[in-house]
């Protein structure tokens, strides 16, 4: 018993007197950015068609032998309007890189340490380099809010119809704001598949009639028109069975009486649509004066 008390003694004096040797601290390893801002200065973009170049000559040695991302129309919600662009530099601080942008406009890029502007490592590698494209596909038009969304605007998971659903989505940064990014933003988590407003072939036929897919006032107005007629008709069809049911009741008074109570109700549901869309008409547009409530 002596023996092991003197060795644990031992022990513990060896710990006390040499903790570097037995309790090694953690490695802790500091990221360190791939540049010092603005240590680029001659960034150019040369367009050709919808194929452009990006050159970077003379870099920094700050920025020597790394990756670099280049984002186009970066913004702290949406990030890049395309996917990054990564480039090269090799150590005489030289680098190229191609992309193909295929919508017309005006694009300013930047080179970033990182390849989404969002993340608070990134940083500005370089001046701005402005090009624009003339030879790709036209912009998707601006549509008023009402009927679409377009990239950064607010929208509804599922809900909000989106004017370019081929290459946007409506997803979320924390969990909370949904706004519309590319869809092939992987920093933003998605919510339900894109609603396509402008529908081709507009409007839709269904077995009820067609449903015009341009203007969101006219396609409720036609849906609500459709859920009245067929309400209509289903109260019709129990009064016309509730008919049925008295004239063949043969003088017995149970269901003589059940048929007048399936005429009533029916009678009293007719009456409930129409008074119930009354009273929407009175309180949405004549007291509250929502806009578009009486279209």
């Amino acid at each position: 018993m002596a023996s092991r008390f003197k060795l644990f003694f031992i022990f513990s004096i060896t710990i006390a007197l040499f903790p570097s040797t037995f309790l090694k601290a953690p490695e802790i390893v500091i990221a360190q950015s791939s540049c010092i801002g603005g240590d680029i200065h001659n960034f150019s973009a040369t367009p050709d068609g919808t194929q452009v170049t990006f050159n970077i000559t003379d870099a920094a040695p700050t920025s020597s032998n790394r990756t670099l991302y280049i984002l186009i129309d970066c913004s702290g919600l949406t990030g890049s309007a395309f996917a990054p662009i990564p480039i090269s530099i090799d150590t005489n601080g030289n680098g190229s890189a191609t992309a193909t942008i295929p919508t017309n406009g005006d694009y300013t890029a930047l080179v970033y340490s990182t390849n989404d502007c969002r993340t608070s490592g990134s940083i500005v590698c370089s001046s701005a380099a402005i090009f624009a494209i003339s030879a790709g596909a036209p912009p998707t038009d601006p549509i008023t809010s009402d009927e679409c969304r377009n990239l950064g605007e607010s929208c509804v998971p599922g809900v909000t119809p989106l004017c370019d659903p081929e290459n946007t989505k409506c997803a979320t940064l924390d969990g909370s704001q949904y706004s519309v990014f590319r869809k092939d933003d992987p920093a933003a988590a998605g919510g339900f598949e894109p609603i396509a407003w402008r529908i081709g072939g507009c409007p839709i036929t269904t077995a009820l009639g067609d449903l015009p897919c341009d203007d969101i006032n006219l396609f409720t107005a036609k849906l609500l028109q459709i859920f009245i007629g067929i309400g209509g008709g289903i109260a019709f069809l129990l009064m016309l069975f509730g008919s049925l049911q008295v004239i063949l009741s043969s003088g017995n008074p149970d269901k003589t009486k059940a048929g007048q109570q399936l005429i009533t109700s029916a009678i009293s549901g007719l009456l409930f649509i129409i008074f119930s869309l009354l009273i929407l008409e009175l309180i949405g547009v004549k007291i509250l004066n929502i806009p578009g409530f009486g279209q």
